[in-house]
């Protein structure tokens, strides 16, 4: 098992005169040859098997596989906010009961989310869609600065919120965390920034806080 960013090697246990080619998955593409083959940084789209053919004119072809896991790192929130409270600096901040996850099917991105009322913000806390169809991975997330999320880095969220004709969205870089706890998803924002996207006042606000959805 491995996290992103870690460097993988693979080896053949044996040395033979001959030719060796490496494949990913169900691929035909050559992705390396030689008795190894690398990867410096992975990423969770490396995950998958790995196969090695071994020709040689004496004998028959040889065929042997690594399959390679990718795995958020299960890092513990550097925050310890408020349960179910949202605080956001310059409106008001949020108090929560247990939300649950739906699909939203404009993004194909599982969404938590709490809509304006009486005053009080609105929030919603979208995930990578290949989430949509993966169980969710605890550990660090950070936030993305569109739906459109970044190519191939998954361990990522959306977060908007909405308060008084003003709309907020997240930039790039901020600290959140995913995990699972006794049926519930918890999410703990401990580092946010939202810009006003609407042009309003304020023109960004920082968010932290703690939410449960089942």
């Amino acid at each position: 098992m491995y996290f992103p960013g870690d460097a993988v090697n693979i080896n053949a246990n044996v040395s033979v005169d001959g030719t060796y080619t490496w494949h990913f998955g169900a691929d035909p593409a050559v992705i390396a040859t030689g008795t190894s083959f690398g990867i410096s940084s992975v990423t969770k789209y490396d995950e998958g098997w790995y196969y090695l053919t071994v020709t040689n004119a004496a004998c028959d072809p040889y065929t042997d596989s690594a399959y390679i896991r990718i795995v958020d790192k299960p890092l513990t929130p550097t925050c310890n906010p408020a349960d179910n409270k949202i605080v956001f600096s310059g409106i008001p901040g949020i108090t929560l009961d247990t939300l649950a996850m739906a699909l939203d099917t404009a993004s194909n991105s599982r969404v938590i989310s709490s809509p304006e009322s009486a005053g009080k913000p609105g929030i919603k806390i979208y995930l990578n869609p290949y989430w949509t169809a993966h169980n969710y991975e605890d550990g660090e997330y950070a936030t993305a600065s569109a739906l459109n999320f970044p190519e191939h880095e998954i361990y990522n969220v959306f977060i908007s919120a909405s308060y008084q004709g003003n709309q907020f969205t997240s930039v790039a870089g901020g600290q959140v965390y995913l995990w699972h706890d006794q049926g519930r998803t918890r999410i703990t924002i401990c580092t946010a920034t939202l810009v006003n996207s609407s042009g309003g006042s304020p023109q960004s606000v920082t968010v932290t806080g703690e939410v449960n959805a089942r």
